[in-house]
């Protein structure tokens, strides 16, 4: 039977997909957070956390088919009403960008903060980089900064792939004994909308390795079409025996249903099975689509 095998854990274990579901009847909510906790207490990457609307909560795990099957065994114990699964992207700047600038001016904090930013290429886990080269900044408040910096845009788009510093010009001032931490954020938050703007930002989508076994006859052009579907680059197929393995490179969000595609395509002969391979550069569709977004909520 076609499937994607979920028990072999990628060295990244961060979430990469999330989830929306909440309780079928208002008054199991307490139920559905109580099976949650016990749920994500004994699974190392899935997590959940509240989400905006009353009463619904965000899955967030690997891929989809782990949150499939987290849904499932959910159901098992309380009525739930799930959304479509969505893919966690990253954002980083198309060029460097040096000098940009955010400020924060209050009755007890005068915050500004000036950042050199600059995208880092490579596979792998997206690398976030943090430098402090501003003089009469304490480790506090750089410690501080660091802490919202990462925090950019928002849960939905994290940072990634971008190396950050904090340079000569910052300067954070503080009369009272509150009010810093938000300081810190607003101008930081400002220098990089202004690191990002005009056209700068580029949105990351997850990239897995994907390998497909099946018997080599009739599957072998079954599964390379399959995969092709999904605008998966094939890296490399290998005979054994009367199997062959294909090997390949696919964005996650193009892998929603994969499983019972896979099974349909090729009558279940097929098995999948994903691990984590870097963030790549997002389709300019999506790369639109997080343009409007930003757009509309005054960020950029």
């Amino acid at each position: 039977m076609a499937g994607t095998d979920i028990q072999n854990r990628p060295p990244y274990d961060e979430p990469l997909v999330t989830m929306g579901v909440k309780a079928a009847d208002p008054k199991d909510t307490s139920r559905l957070t109580e099976v949650l906790r016990e749920m994500t207490g004994t699974d190392p990457v899935l997590e959940h956390g509240p989400a905006s609307g009353w009463g619904t909560t965000v899955l967030r795990g690997q891929s989809v088919p782990e949150l499939d099957d987290a849904l499932s065994r959910l159901r098992k114990q309380v009525k739930v009403l799930a959304d479509e699964p969505r893919v966690m992207h990253r954002v980083t700047v198309r060029e460097a960008v040096s000098g940009a600038t955010g400020e924060y001016v209050g009755k007890s904090a005068q915050v500004r903060v000036v950042l050199d930013v600059e995208p880092l290429e490579g596979d792998g886990p997206p690398r976030l980089e943090f430098v402090n080269k501003a003089e009469g900044v304490s480790a506090d408040h750089a410690g501080a900064f660091q802490e919202r910096l990462w925090q950019f845009p928002g849960r939905e788009w994290p940072l990634g792939n971008v190396r950050v510093t904090l340079a000569a010009g910052s300067s954070f001032q503080f009369t009272g004994a509150s009010g810093g931490t938000s300081a810190i954020a607003r101008a930081a938050f400002g220098a990089l909308e202004s690191a990002l703007g005009g056209g700068n930002s580029r949105l990351l989508e997850p990239w897995v390795n994907l390998t497909v076994t099946a018997p080599q006859n009739p599957y072998e052009g079954l599964v390379a079409s399959c995969l092709n579907s999904r605008d998966a680059l094939i890296m490399e197929q290998q005979v054994t025996g009367e199997n062959v393995a294909v090997r390949a490179l696919a964005p996650l969000s193009q892998l929603h249903s994969w499983d019972a595609y896979l099974s349909q395509r090729c009558d279940g002969k097929a098995t999948s099975s994903m691990t984590f391979h870097s963030f790549q550069a997002a389709s300019a569709e999506q790369q639109q689509m997080f343009d409007d977004a930003l757009r509309a909520r005054g960020r950029l």
